[in-house]
């Protein structure tokens, strides 16, 4: 797929270098090139650059504007034969003209993917720091755990955009840690703080029953009036769904497509105090709230982006209220949220209350789909009113882990030290609370390390000192040095750098052995030995680090990783193989690879910053 930008002043939907020259030629790509969403500029240009496929509405690849390249001689045939024979080519690999494998129904219910997903999530999440060993919690001692903050009872599975997936089903961090301890401890929950452009979600437990669930009855239409029979009708126990482009439910009835559609959801809501009631409502398309036959908030037409609308009600301490709420989505992405705010509440002070009367906080804390998505650039980010919060509840009990749960790393240098415990778990898909709570626990020992780093910093990121110029040009100023090269290039500290990730287990790096194996490739050995008491996996990686090279190069670079799964006392022999590649620079003046003819240092460790092992070959 092409990206939007331009590369050496040409788009890379019309960059004949770096698709036909670089990618069809040199590397022999026999797939086809599509563009991204609107990619495109021209169809002659790309056709001849080497762009097969234009999405996602043919505005330059459409029969007029062929054929009139083709009657002008911009474009030839055997071009278009081409893209063709590329364009099938993949369809059949992909076994579109050849017998279906018929879907087994449930499939996607099925406890193999639930394993998968499971797997997916305990094996990526990150223990960043684990000071006086708190974790795993010791469930022996600990009573009363405070499960604390945004992320903690609404499972934030992904960032927006695309990729976005909405499962059957998603677990929160608390549904998590519920499963799993059941009632052997007691487990309260505080808000704390609400995630910047987003709405305190009204929880089931405000509602009253409906069809034996707390909740509100939702009825589902195949239209965007609400009218008629639904097709289905189901408890929600909250309105809080970012569809995207799915419907609401795979198996949709009564839509010719799966965008047009309306839900009403009906219930009775009990006020938890006397006072004025701010009730907020996010949305993309037309939505209307009343309350007891009062409308609120009356927005019924289109609406291509989400945002919050608000209406103020008083309403009495324990008196039950009516409530309705209508959503249409007319095409395209659909997002739907109810919340409100409680009178004469503050956040931070509940959660710090909660927080002393346990024995342990859980702190989840983080971003959401709303920051971190297609479509949009996110800065580093301090987390604003969350970290006021992490700052109070730690005060409050010295023996609490935060958990952040986001896409990427936000700045947490408000707060880094004065916490004792700090687990990245990303955005974890469907099973991400079960994960999340098998690792505080113990269940399962952490593995994960950061793909990353996590800078002190804004200002100590190489992409940031040339980013987003009033001329919209963008020079790569940090050159070769991405990453964890340009903090080694400048002698930067990480917060927690690329690589890096603790364990409940000890391993030791055995010394390393390097000699030709029999393919003629470099092969490096060494033992690594787990000498904790808890089986668990060490992520061991091998940098190489050019000594004397006759270019510039960074100072190391990754070349090889291994996960290695070791029980408490063992030990195995880990070996690495390197190739020719692995050594070689690209060498700007013939347009190339080359062997770097410099002696070469490698380097095994845990992280880029923490090398336990070097060898110095006398040759490669």
């Amino acid at each position: 797929m092409t990206s939007y930008n331009k590369v050496n002043g040409k788009w890379t939907a019309e960059n004949d270098y770096l698709l036909n020259e670089v990618l069809k030629k040199k590397w022999g790509f026999k797939g086809f090139v599509v563009s991204d969403w609107g990619a495109a500029h021209s169809t002659a240009g790309s056709a001849q650059a080497g762009l097969d496929l234009e999405m996602p509405f043919g505005e330059y690849y459409n029969d007029s504007l062929i054929n009139k390249a083709l009657q002008t001689g911009e474009i030839k045939e055997e071009l278009i034969d081409d893209k063709i024979r590329r364009l099938l080519r993949v369809r059949f690999e992909a076994g579109m003209f050849g017998p279906q494998e018929k879907q087994t129904e449930g499939i996607f219910h099925s406890n193999l993917h639930k394993q998968i997903a499971y797997e997916a999530a305990v094996n990526g999440i990150v223990l960043l720091k684990n000071e006086s060993e708190l974790l795993p919690i010791d469930t022996g001692k600990v009573r009363k755990i405070a499960v604390i903050g945004p992320n903690a009872a609404f499972a934030r599975i992904g960032g927006g955009g695309s990729s976005k997936v909405t499962p059957h089903y998603s677990v929160s961090p608390m549904e998590g840690l519920k499963n799993k301890l059941g009632n052997s401890v007691e487990i309260s929950y505080a808000l704390g703080a609400i995630i910047k452009n987003d709405v305190r979600i009204i929880e089931n437990s405000f509602f009253e029953n409906y069809n034996g669930k707390k909740g509100l009855k939702a009825q589902y239409f195949g239209n965007i009036n609400c009218e008629g029979e639904p097709s289905y009708t189901r408890t929600d126990t909250e309105v809080n769904y970012l569809w995207y482009y799915d419907a609401p439910y795979w198996d949709f009835h009564g839509a010719d497509d799966s965008n047009y559609f309306s839900v009403r959801w009906t219930g009775k809501i009990k006020a938890p105090k006397s006072g004025k009631y701010k009730f907020q409502v996010m949305h993309n398309d037309g939505a209307r709230l009343t309350i007891n036959g009062n409308v609120l908030i009356n927005l019924w037409k289109d609406r291509r982006k989400s945002e919050i609308d608000e209406a103020v009600i008083y309403l009495e301490k324990g008196q039950v209220y009516d409530i309705q709420l209508d959503y249409y989505n007319n095409g395209g992405v659909s997002e739907i949220k109810l919340g409100w705010e409680i009178p004469d509440t503050d956040l931070i002070k509940e959660a710090t209350e909660l927080a002393k009367k346990s024995d342990l906080a859980i702190l989840c804390i983080g971003l959401s789909d709303h920051f971190e998505g297609e479509g949009r650039d996110r800065e580093f980010l301090i987390l604003e009113n969350q970290d006021k919060l992490i700052k109070e509840v730690v005060k409050a009990n010295s023996n609490t882990i935060v958990v952040i749960i986001s896409g990427t790393p936000p700045i947490l240098e408000t707060w880094v030290d004065e916490v004792p415990a700090i687990v990245q778990a990303w955005f974890a898909g469907q099973e991400g609370g079960n994960a999340i709570a098998d690792i505080l626990l113990g269940n399962r020992n952490p593995s994960g390390k950061l793909p990353c780093t996590f800078y002190k910093s804004q200002n100590d990121s190489p992409g940031f000192s040339d980013y987003q110029n009033d001329d919209l040009q963008s020079k790569y100023v940090e050159g070769i040095y991405v990453g964890y090269r340009y903090l080694d290039k400048h002698k930067i500290e990480a917060r927690f750098p690329f690589g890096h990730g603790l364990s409940y287990s000890k391993f030791v790096y055995g010394k390393p052995q390097y000699a030709l194996n029999e393919n003629n490739k470099a092969e490096v050995k060494f033992t690594l030995t787990n000498t904790g008491i808890s089986a668990g996996a060490e992520v061991a990686q091998l940098y190489i680090k050019p000594l004397n090279s006759q270019v510039e190069r960074p100072e190391k670079e990754l070349k090889a990783y291994k996960k290695v799964y070791l029980r408490s006392g063992e030990s195995k022999e880990v070996i690495f193989e390197l190739n020719q590649d692995d050594f070689k620079y690209y060498d700007t003046n013939i347009h190339d690879w080359q062997i770097d003819k410099s002696q070469f240092q490698l380097l095994i460790g845990s992280s880029s910053q923490d090398i336990r092992q070097t060898t110095t070959p006398k040759s490669l």
